[in-house]
């Protein structure tokens, strides 16, 4: 109804809608409500991180930031590659920290999965949650040179991984948002963008259909009603789908 020609579904570290989304597209398509050549993307929202690091951060128990990053699969090899890499985190990788449950995906993970079998699968940086988001925020707050050559050092080693195994279908993640950190964080990603040559996208990283649903969503965050709660409105202000 609002036009768009298609989604990716990318539920954090869940496959299990995929299917669901098939069906229901199918028949979508049968009873002539969305255009034949409209396209389900299956991907998967996962928790990219350094097993080392991880490990080490646990020894020394300091805090552990869990990195959001995209994975789309291209075809049936790609999609084969998500289940293998979702399975590794449900059966290697589990772990409770702080009380919530983690399922990390180690770039050894995806190094190992698709070392011979490049090509079906998209990498996307995904949303501010991600390293280079976490990242990008820590630059933008700090004015020390130093610590920021050693954030732009980090920086570049991600994004050399990314091309080192995703090549051309790795891309640059935008997103609509009027928060100072995500417009930094796009503005810097435009220079990314043009100094490696590496191809821009913008999602709204749905979380809620339209404005009309947005205070449900909000009441489902904050329903537990305790001190941890953030505000998100500020958060998840464009987090919906537009119309084309």
């Amino acid at each position: 109804k609002l036009g768009n020609r298609g989604l990716a579904i990318t539920d954090h570290e869940c496959l299990s809608n995929h299917v669901e989304a098939i069906n229901i597209v199918n028949d979508l398509k049968k009873a002539n409500q969305i255009a034949n050549d409209f396209k389900l993307i299956l991907g998967n929202e996962i928790y990219l991180l350094d097993k080392h690091e991880m490990r080490e951060l646990q020894k020394n128990k300091e805090k552990i930031v869990f990195y959001h990053c995209l994975l789309l699969a291209k075809d049936k090899i790609g999609h084969e590659q998500l289940r293998e890499l979702s399975s590794r985190a449900w059966r290697d990788n589990y772990l409770s920290y702080r009380g919530m449950n983690r399922v990390p995906t180690f770039y050894s993970d995806i190094e190992e999965v698709i070392e011979d079998n490049k090509g079906h699968l998209i990498m996307s940086t995904a949303c501010i949650g991600s390293l280079l988001g976490n990242l990008s925020t820590q630059l933008m707050t700090t004015e020390d040179e130093t610590e920021q050559l050693n954030i732009k050092g980090q920086m570049a080693d991600f994004i050399e991984w990314g091309l080192d195994w995703f090549g051309e279908d790795f891309y640059l993640e935008m997103q609509p948002n009027t928060s100072d950190e995500q417009k930094f964080y796009n503005n810097l990603l435009i220079k990314i963008s043009n100094s490696y040559n590496i191809p821009l996208i913008i999602t709204t990283d749905v979380h809620f259909i339209d404005e009309e649903t947005r205070e449900a969503h909000k009441a489902f965050l904050t329903s537990d009603d305790n001190s941890t709660n953030r505000e998100v409105d500020y958060f998840y202000e464009t987090t919906r789908f537009f119309k084309t």
